[in-house]
């Protein structure tokens, strides 16, 4: 859990930092507050995008957008394919010394609701086909849920850049209109700029990026949940320990697996 915990974190707080180190470096700090920190261009292009986004969802939908952030830069992470396949083994032994009921404990004090899924239907004595039928359906519609939460700041990404070209149309509209004054106009015209700028920001920085992260971590569930079905169903098949732990390794690196049989 550790190792997981500083993985997350470390991707994040270096996105965030190089992030800042870019922007600095090709304007530099002082510059920026001068002549790239606008109010009201922040606030045309934040609104903007979440006014039409409430347009594109529904009401459940916008409303979620907490908890998914919350899924996004959750710094624990609840995902050892190591742990997962020491605990598949154990099952599988538990099973084949004290029969089908000893894994009953283990059942209760399970906190993966997935395997917890899993080992419940093979106390219960399902067959291998159901069990796979079962596990499939259950990946699968995990996908189709993160899929929302995915597309829903892909959506916001994608509105960004185009209420960005709204403001700068916005800013020519309101500088064309006041030509009378033309040593003003150097300083318009850059103001009515600085709205793409935060379109293209929030796009490429904030919304597309957190799309990207879900995307990581969806990709990671998923990955784990398909191989805790396939040691089940070697269970439910009663397979050799040893051959579902080799079925399982192609699923972890090569360190880990070095990892896994040190153990």
């Amino acid at each position: 859990m550790k190792r997981s915990y500083f993985g997350i974190q470390t991707t994040f707080l270096i996105g965030i930092i190089l992030s800042v180190l870019i922007i600095k470096y090709a304007i530099g700090f002082s510059t920026f507050m001068v002549l790239f920190w606008d109010f009201k261009s922040i606030m045309l292009v934040l609104g903007g995008v979440i006014a039409a986004t409430h347009i594109h969802f529904t009401d459940n939908q916008f409303f979620k957008i907490f908890s998914r952030l919350r899924v996004a830069f959750n710094p624990m992470s609840r995902i050892n394919l190591v742990n997962d396949i020491d605990e598949i083994i154990f099952i599988s032994n538990t099973i084949k010394t004290k029969g089908i009921t000893g894994i009953l404990p283990h059942i209760e004090a399970c906190r993966n609701p997935f395997m917890k899924l899993g080992t419940s239907l093979l106390y219960d004595k399902v067959s291998p086909k159901e069990l796979q039928h079962l596990l499939k359906e259950n990946i699968f519609y995990t996908q189709q849920r993160h899929f929302q939460g995915i597309s829903f700041f892909q959506t916001m990404s994608n509105y960004s850049p185009s209420f960005g070209l709204l403001g700068t149309v916005i800013g020519l509209i309101k500088l064309l209109a006041n030509l009378d004054s033309p040593e003003l106009f150097g300083y318009g015209m850059s103001l009515a700029m600085i709205t793409t700028f935060y379109g293209l920001f929030f796009s490429s920085f904030v919304f597309g990026p957190i799309a990207g992260r879900l995307q990581t971590l969806s990709n990671e569930e998923v990955l784990q949940k398909e191989m805790i079905t396939i040691g089940l169903i070697g269970i439910s098949n009663n397979e050799n320990s040893f051959l579902i732990k080799e079925k399982l390794q192609n699923f972890i690196s090569k360190q880990a697996r070095q990892k896994l049989w040190k153990k």
